[in-house]
């Protein structure tokens, strides 16, 4: 783990996020529809995992692109994988704190808005 985690979020056990990979268009309307990602306005194949070292240590199976961040995050099983005291850190689109296992949390980094530059905590 790098050291600006170990001594700010010593906790931290992974930071998940999602990667979105652009496949050709499926010729069934149905499945052209649930990969089509209005984010990447392609069709796309979805998944997520990451370390706090930025090494893979869970990779999910593909979702179709139009799966919500909550909605993988919840079905891919990383979530079984958490303990007591442990921290996910994740952007923005991570509106997982409801499904969240007892005595794990949620560190959302904070937001940019009107500031230049995001401060130092």
């Amino acid at each position: 783990m790098p050291a600006s985690f170990k001594e700010n979020f010593p906790q931290t056990r992974v930071v998940i996020d999602c990667t979105e990979m652009f496949i050709e268009m499926p010729s069934a309307p149905v499945t052209q529809g649930v990969t089509f990602s209005s984010y990447k306005h392609h069709n796309t194949a979805k998944g997520l995992g990451i370390s706090p070292a930025g090494t893979l240590t869970f990779v999910s199976e593909l979702y179709a692109g139009r799966t919500s961040d909550k909605e993988l995050t919840n079905d891919c099983g990383i979530l079984k994988l958490l303990e007591e005291g442990d921290q996910i850190m994740a952007d923005k689109g991570f509106l997982i704190e409801d499904c969240l296992p007892d005595g794990v949390t949620l560190n959302i980094s904070p937001f940019l808005k009107d500031q230049n530059q995001l401060s130092m905590h």
